[in-house]
């Protein structure tokens, strides 16, 4: 039998404590709620119920999948033995008391003893922190919730102290990592874990050593995406209609030797019709992708044209931004800016470094050398320059290219795309641009807000030919 709330919880005997504290932001910081229609879908996916009536949500906030497990078994009236194999545990007491009340309420509905169904409701949600190492909620055929996602990171004190002693590496980068874990040692080996998640998890390089552990004894049943904009709700506590900063998924992991997915390090895109794996030739055997150099703020590497005017023209080369660009013929428009362009091994002119000194305490502290070299941009200028590339834009609602000419620059983190071994840099461009390309790249992309993406090189390599 689980703990209890009392043994597993004695801070709760104490006054607000820095546990207390860190319990609260953790709950404003991850608060997330699933809509009913959203449940019923999952645990349709999972042949809810099952015989045993066996199904735990270690991060079961108002109740929410709870409930709807229960309108969805025949609740013998004052039968408590019936459901003492549903269970839900949550960290934050406010969302606890709502999670028993919601229960106890329904059971009251079902023609249950009051005083029966708080007792039930009580033992069912146990107020309790999943990943502590005392935690033991026994086993389950089916796990089913929405577990917290906030990157390990932006934990409060507590809880990376907490959990950096005893979670395992390959499950510290966010706490969904840290829950996708640990429910492998509470479900048994023929059960089902059914959650909504953030699809990050799926296919970000960080997240390999996590996919690879799971893929020992786990596959994907099924997955598809979630709309955030009706699959969610907000506690009471929370700003209405704010929505999650995520792009979820509804996932089924089961046994992998009963699952239609391995789940392995490699990436796994939850679009599976347009994520097919490409065997052919990628842009990377065509073309150079690169990331533009950062060079710092306006008026220290980089400066204006009225600036420039005072300086030796052989430290300038004409450079272009975001605000240069014109996605709509696909070209620049003419360069206002200059970089400044030094040689690591070599002190530049007595103007040069007075202006670089005048103007110094504009680098952030990333951008400040080590070595002394205050005369050398924080990142690499490229020297060949002689060729024309297309600027490709590192956050977009979709593939566009910019033809940058010969002898300018691009900077600040847009992909630059120079084509090799004589291929045609307008064939590359129409490459790129064309409609599988686009469907390719929406299916493969980091989603960010508002239907924007992350465009990375290592994406942008990977791009059929």
């Amino acid at each position: 039998m689980p703990k209890t709330s009392m043994d597993l919880n004695a801070s709760c005997l104490f006054p607000y404590s820095e546990r207390d504290a860190a319990v609260d932001r953790l709950h404003a910081a991850t608060a997330i709620y699933t809509k009913e229609k959203v449940i019923d879908q999952l645990l349709k996916h999972v042949n809810w119920p099952n015989s045993e009536l066996s199904l735990f949500d270690p991060a079961c906030g108002d109740g929410s999948f709870i409930m709807c497990a229960l309108q969805r078994v025949s609740v013998r009236c004052n039968d408590s033995d019936s459901l003492c194999n549903m269970r839900g545990w949550e960290i934050h007491p406010q969302a606890v008391a709502e999670a028993r009340e919601n229960v106890s309420s329904f059971l009251v509905q079902s023609g249950w003893n009051r005083a029966l169904a708080e007792k039930t409701a009580h033992r069912m949600i146990t107020e309790a922190d999943f990943l502590v190492p005392n935690a033991d909620p026994g086993f389950y055929k089916i796990i089913a919730g929405n577990p917290p996602y906030l990157r390990f990171g932006n934990l409060p004190e507590y809880f990376k102290k907490v959990y950096g002693e005893q979670l395992p590496l390959h499950a510290k980068g966010d706490l969904l990592h840290a829950f996708l874990d640990r429910c492998r040692s509470v479900v048994t080996d023929d059960g089902k874990i059914a959650f909504v998640t953030a699809d990050r998890w799926l296919f970000n390089y960080s997240a390999a050593a996590l996919r690879e552990e799971l893929g020992r004894q786990w596959g994907i049943n099924y997955v598809s995406r979630l709309d955030p904009e009706t699959s969610f709700y907000r506690p009471k506590d929370r700003r209405r209609g704010s929505l999650p900063r995520i792009h979820p998924v509804e996932i089924v992991l089961a046994n992998k030797s009963a699952s239609q997915i391995a789940l392995t390090k490699d990436p796994v895109y939850p679009d599976m019709e347009e994520a097919e794996e490409w065997t052919g030739r990628t842009l990377q055997d065509i073309c150079s992708v690169s990331v533009s150099p950062w060079l710092g703020p306006i008026g220290l590497f980089v400066v204006d044209s009225e600036v420039a005017k005072a300086l030796p023209d052989r430290y300038l080369i004409p450079c272009v931004d975001t605000d240069d660009l014109d996605y709509e013929t696909g070209t620049i428009r003419q360069p206002s800016k200059y970089a400044i362009a030094t040689e690591r091994d070599e002190r530049p002119c007595d103007s040069i470094v007075r202006h670089l000194l005048a103007n110094i305490e504009k680098m952030p502290q990333r951008g400040l050398r080590k070595d002394g070299r205050f005369w050398v941009p924080p990142e690499r200028i490229p020297t060949e320059l002689s060729m024309p590339r297309l600027i490709v834009p590192r956050i977009a609602r979709s593939l566009k290219t910019v033809v940058v000419p010969p002898g300018v620059l691009p900077i600040n983190h847009n992909l630059s795309v120079l084509a090799l071994n004589g291929n045609d840099l307008e064939a590359v461009r129409e490459t790129i641009t064309c409609a599988q390309s686009q469907r390719w790249f929406k299916s493969k992309a980091d989603r960010l807000e508002n239907g924007y993406f992350s465009v990375k090189t290592r994406t942008l390599r990977r791009l059929p030919i």
